[in-house]
């Protein structure tokens, strides 16, 4: 079966990234229990805040 795999990019100020990281963190399995859903990624590099998922297609 086939996947498609969406990336998005957030520009996130400095100041900002411990709340959107606690953000992502308290809705822990929110998106992972979707239907078709197969992984999460959260990737924080020195530079930029980044957010991967990988959803099943149908």
């Amino acid at each position: 079966m086939p996947s498609v795999v969406k990336i998005n990019v957030l520009t996130v100020p400095e100041e900002q990234r411990e709340v959107l990281e606690k953000r992502f963190a308290s809705r822990a399995g929110a998106v992972e229990n979707s239907d078709g859903f197969e992984w999460f990624e959260l990737l924080r590099p020195q530079q930029i805040l980044r957010c991967t998922t990988r959803p099943r297609s149908p």
